[in-house]
C-alpha cells in the first residue's frame, strides 16, 4: 500500500488542494499505520474494531494525547474514504469506532497589554532582521494571518491603495484581508530597504522565501533575545487578533471572514476566549466585585 501513497498525495494536493503542510500531516500519519499494519501482519482491508483498538492503544501508549489521536484517526478516515472511491476497499473500518468526544481547549492569548509590551520591546532590538521581523509580528497580530499564509504572500498581493492583503488560505480560496497603518508604514520601509527580485514578500538571510519553520525559530529566538515569559508561537497572535476584535465588539461572521474560517462553529471558540477575558476585567476593575 506505500505504494499507492503517491497518488494519494497528488490527490489530496491537486482533487483537494491542501495545503503542503497538511498533505505531509495526512500523509504522516498513514505512513505510521500502514507500518504498523505490516509489522504486525494484518491487511488494510480486512481490519475490525479490535484491530484498530490495538493500534490506538499502542499510539497512546507512545505517548500520543487524545487530540493526537483524534487528529490521526480523522486522517485515516480520510485515506480510507479516498480508498472506497477508488475501490480498493468495500468498507471505511474506521467508522467501527465510536466517535470520540472531543475536549474543549480554549486558545491561549496574548492581552493587549502583552502585545503593546512585546512589538515596543522588539524595537529596540539589535538585529540586521529586526525590521523584518517588527513587520513579522505586527502583521501576525495586526491581520491575524495562519503562518502558512504569511510565508505564501507576495509582493504583488499587496494592495497599498486599499490597503489589503490578498490571502489565499485553506483549499487556496482567496481573500482579502486589511492592514493597519503601522503595517503599511513598516511595509513600505522593509520592501525599501529588501536588496531582491524575489517574488516572495519575506526572505529569509540567505535570500529564499521564508518558511513556517523559520517563522517558528525567529520566533524562538525573539523570546530568548527579549527574555519573555510567554512562549511565541504563530498561532498565538492569530488566537489575540480574533479575541482582541471581539473585545472590541467585533461581528462574529465578520471576525470568521478575516479568518478565512469554513465554520462559524471554529470562530465561536474565540467568543467564550472574549467573554472570559471581560469577566476578567469586570473582577478587577468593578468596585462591587470585591469580596468583602
Amino acid at each position: 500500500m506505500m505504494s499507492n501513497l503517491k497518488a494519494y498525495e497528488e490527490f489530496l494536493t491537486l482533487g483537494l488542494r491542501y495545503s503542503p503542510y497538511s498533505v505531509r500531516s495526512y500523509l504522516g500519519d498513514v505512513r505510521i499505520f500502514l507500518l504498523y499494519l505490516e509489522e504486525h501482519g494484518l491487511k488494510f482491508n480486512r481490519l475490525n474494531e479490535r484491530d484498530l483498538r490495538a493500534y490506538l492503544r499502542v499510539e497512546l501508549e507512545r505517548g500520543n494525547t487524545r487530540r493526537t489521536i483524534r487528529r490521526k484517526l480523522s486522517a485515516l478516515k480520510k485515506y480510507y474514504e479516498y480508498l472506497l472511491e477508488q475501490g480498493a476497499v468495500k468498507e471505511n473500518p474506521l467508522l467501527l469506532l465510536p466517535r470520540q468526544k472531543s475536549e474543549i481547549r480554549y486558545p491561549k492569548v496574548l492581552s493587549h497589554e502583552e502585545i503593546a509590551a512585546l512589538l515596543i520591546a522588539h524595537q529596540k532590538r539589535d538585529s540586521k532582521e529586526q525590521l523584518r521581523d517588527q513587520l513579522i509580528l505586527e502583521v501576525l497580530f495586526g491581520s491575524g494571518l495562519r503562518v502558512s499564509e504569511l510565508c505564501a504572500l507576495k509582493i504583488s498581493d499587496i494592495d497599498f491603495k486599499r490597503r489589503v492583503f490578498r490571502i489565499f488560505g485553506k483549499g487556496l480560496k482567496e481573500r482579502m484581508v486589511p492592514f493597519n497603518e503601522t503595517e503599511k508604514a513598516l511595509l513600505e520601509a522593509y520592501l525599501a530597504k529588501r536588496n531582491s527580485h524575489h517574488e516572495a514578500l519575506f526572505l529569509s538571510s540567505r535570500g529564499e522565501a521564508l518558511t513556517p519553520r523559520g517563522v517558528q525559530y525567529l520566533l524562538k529566538q525573539i523570546e530568548q533575545v527579549l527574555d519573555l515569559k510567554i512562549p511565541l508561537y504563530p498561532h498565538l497572535f492569530r488566537h489575540s487578533f480574533a479575541t482582541e476584535l471581539l473585545n472590541n465588539d467585533a461581528d462574529l461572521l465578520a471576525v470568521k471572514e478575516l479568518l478565512g474560517h469554513e465554520s462559524i462553529n471554529t470562530t465561536q471558540i474565540y467568543t467564550h476566549v472574549s467573554h472570559k477575558t471581560i469577566k476578567e476585567n469586570y473582577l478587577k476593575a468593578h468596585p462591587r466585585s470585591k469580596k468583602k
